[in-house]
């Protein structure tokens, strides 16, 4: 073979290379997938290398399954996804948007505009959806689903973030965003407008329901600085207990200066909490006692698909891609599976 011969030889393997596809994103147009393990990866800012990377039920793993099954990248700084009915909805932070999905076929059948800053989307009826909104002043923004389109503005606190709706009411922790707020935010469900203002801990940015129906209130705590941003102090983080719409209990949690984001509850009185490493606590103690289960360089948590098991992500460079770990109770690994850049959440469909 002459060097001429061999290298067009190289030169065509290298273009039928190029042009096949990554293993992972191989898609069988037959594959349903609403069933299965959903990983949301933020990506990195200004990027637009948001993903979703989905294992199927017998353990296929498939990474940039909305790439693939769109023809078309996800956006920019993926925040949230919710599953509803059928469909999934992805919030695209600095997208400014909310793409809606048919959860079986992965494909795009809607985008919700309208919105400045999202940062969760919640379906709080057949008809309705609503999403938290703005880094400043904050407002729920409410949603037509058979149009996709904003209806209605309610003004809440500053950089609101997570959403429960709990029987006729939508909780809303109002973050601070990059500002400062300490409330959250009680909308009737009925009238869609706020009927109370409760007073928790510094930068309430996750929310939970326990068995008892009493709502927790996760607050990360400030960080105080002067004016060449010289750190000078930090506000405790704290977990805040709200029965009907009154704070019956605080408790100041981990040690000064730590901020944690994100906890979850696992069924029963189990919550689990990262802050570095992972924490579980009993909802039923007189105290909640946070307990060390597992070290690791952890971000966020998210309920396992069982009871007493949790998703943790890793903390993120947002250069290479990350894992998620599935632990149990006891702290033991699980497993462990490849997911894309920066993921922060986890959702299991059986």
């Amino acid at each position: 073979m002459t060097r001429t011969t061999l290298f067009i030889a190289l030169l065509s393997a290298a273009i039928i290379a190029a042009c096949k596809k990554p293993e992972d994103q191989r898609i069988d147009p037959q594959i349903d997938f609403s069933k299965g393990t959903y990983i949301l990866n933020e990506g990195a800012f200004g990027s637009g290398n948001s993903s979703v990377t989905y294992v199927s039920e017998d353990g296929v793993r498939t990474g940039n399954v909305f790439n693939a099954q769109n023809n078309s990248s996800l956006g920019d700084v993926a925040t949230h996804m919710h599953i509803k009915d059928g469909m999934m909805f992805l919030v695209l932070n600095n997208s400014a948007q909310v793409t809606v999905l048919n959860l079986k076929t992965f494909t795009t059948t809607g985008v919700i505009t309208g919105c400045d800053y999202p940062r969760q989307f919640l379906a709080v009826s057949d008809s309705q959806g609503v999403i938290s909104n703005g880094s400043f002043a904050g407002q729920v923004l409410v949603v037509d689903l058979q149009t996709n389109d904003v209806t209605q503005t309610i003004d809440v606190g500053k950089g609101p973030e997570a959403m429960l709706v709990k029987d006729d009411k939508l909780y809303v922790t109002n973050s601070g965003g990059w500002d400062l707020d300490s409330t959250v935010s009680v909308i009737n469900l009925n009238t869609m407008t706020v009927e109370a203002t409760i007073q928790v801990g510094h930068r309430p940015n996750a929310i939970e329901t326990d068995e008892q129906g009493r709502i927790w209130v996760l607050c990360s705590g400030e960080t105080f600085y002067d004016d060449q941003w010289a750190v000078t102090g930090h506000s405790p983080a704290s977990l805040v207990v709200v029965d009907n719409d009154i704070v019956v209990a605080e408790y100041e949690i981990l040690e000064n200066g730590d901020h944690p984001l994100s906890f979850a509850h696992s069924g029963e009185d189990q919550f689990y909490l990262v802050s570095g490493g992972l924490y579980s606590f009993d909802a039923t103690d007189v105290v909640p006692s946070l307990q060390l289960i597992a070290e690791g360089p952890f971000n966020k948590v998210s309920a396992g698909p069982h009871y007493s098991q949790m998703w943790v992500t890793e903390s993120p460079d947002y250069v290479s891609s990350n894992s998620v770990f599935l632990y149990n109770s006891a702290g033991e690994q699980i497993e462990e599976i490849e997911a894309g850049i920066a993921p922060v959440q986890v959702i299991v469909k059986e």
